[in-house]
Parts: C-alpha cells; structure tokens; sequence
C-alpha cells in the first residue's frame, strides 16, 4: 500500500494531528483511541499518513462541537458487530446484513474523516436521495456506512455518548439486497428506547436501507467534510 492510495484527497492545508486533538477535545477519536477500543492498530506508514489532519485550524475551530475528527482504519462493519454485538440491533446484522457487501466488504479508509455528530439539517425532511444529495453543502460529502459506524460506536467507547440516538442518516452506499434504489441507513442509537418508528423497543445501533424510510422520522443525510476544504 502506498502513501498516495491511503489519501482520497491531496490535502490543501494541513494540521498537526496533536494541535487538532487539543482543539476537538472529546470530538477526537485518534490512533490511540483505534487501538484502545477497536484492538487494532495502524502500521509505522499509516501513523505517518495520519500525523497530519487535511485541514486548517480555522476549519477545526468551526467545527469543533458538532462533526467527529476520526482516524479511519480498514476495518468493516461486521468486524466492529463481532467485537461489540450488544451495541447494535443484531436482527438486521444477522438476517439480510449477511449478503450486503456494505456490512461485510466495505472498509473504512485510512485517512482522517470530519464526520457530522447528527444528519446534515438542510436534508431533514427531505424524500430522496438526489434531493438530499443536492443539499449539501460544496464543502461536504455523504459518508458510507462502514464510516459511520466506526465513527458512532468509536465515540461512544470513548465517551458514553449515543449519536443518531433519535435521527437516522442515510449513507452513500446502494444496497445490493434492497430494493432498486435503496440506500443503507444508520440510527437510532437508543437504549431500549422507543424504536425510532419500528414497533421493536431493543435498543442498540440499527443499520437498515432506506425503503422504509416511509415508517422513519427525523431522516437525513449522513455527511463528512471534504479533505482540504
């Protein structure tokens, strides 16, 4: 693996992964962290991609209460369900998850993610893919669900708080099981809460597809900041 095939993006201004940590605070899930609550850890050429986050100070600062600054590692929803079933709402990760390559193929990518804490609010409300798509901002981009669900559950191990606890956000990837058209979803990170429009009261995170979006409140878009923008 190369330096270049680890960056989506080249990088347009560049921040110490230290100074962007002091600045995120609780909102900083770094190499340690991966380590700590996923027990992997990132080898000598990944560190070294990842000493740098793709943007500036002024960008972080902005952003420091309501995105995740995330350390990606290649690692898969199926590998995270198996490390912390409780956490997830298993029925759906043992029925139709089993064929869906977005549950067990799709990795997170190496490179630092600037992922939104809650769905982009410009898309809530709104029916649709294409129509969600187009109201993001330039700067951002919609975030797969392998990505979302590192993020979610990473920071919850670190800090106990629930994300999506009562939203869902719909994620880029097109479901090979669904129906035509259908989009991965992530959500309703409750506890034993009121199942966020399904019947079933069990808590755990759920990573569903869109075609029952008709049953579903508070839908989004699940949405990332662009490297080096």
């Amino acid at each position: 693996m190369t330096q270049n095939s680890l960056l989506r993006h080249p990088p347009l201004t560049l921040t110490k992964s230290h100074v962007a940590q002091e600045i995120m605070v609780t909102n900083f899930f770094g190499i340690q962290e991966v380590a700590t609550h996923f027990d992997v850890y990132h080898t000598p050429l990944e560190k070294e991609v990842l000493k740098e986050v793709p943007w500036s100070v002024e960008v972080l600062e902005s952003h420091k209460d309501d995105f995740l600054l995330v350390a990606g590692y290649p690692i898969a929803i199926r590998s995270i369900f198996n490390l912390y079933p409780t956490l997830f709402y298993e029925t759906q990760l043992t029925g139709w998850g089993q064929r869906e390559p977005c549950v067990n193929q799709d990795h997170v990518g190496t490179r630092w993610y600037l992922i939104r804490k809650s769905p982009a609010e410009a898309t809530l409300g709104e029916c649709g893919w294409l129509r969600q798509r187009g109201l993001l901002s330039p700067n951002e981009e919609p975030v797969k669900a392998c990505e979302m669900v590192y993020g979610i559950i990473g920071h919850f191990l670190a800090t106990g708080e629930r994300l999506f606890e009562k939203t869902w956000a719909r994620c880029a990837d097109l479901l090979e099981g669904g129906c035509c058209g259908d989009h991965a979803m992530v959500g309703c990170f409750e506890f034993g809460g009121p199942g966020c429009g399904f019947q079933d009261k069990r808590g755990g995170l759920h990573v569903t597809f869109s075609g029952v979006e008709g049953s579903l409140y508070k839908l989004g878009l699940a949405s990332a900041r662009i490297p080096g923008r």
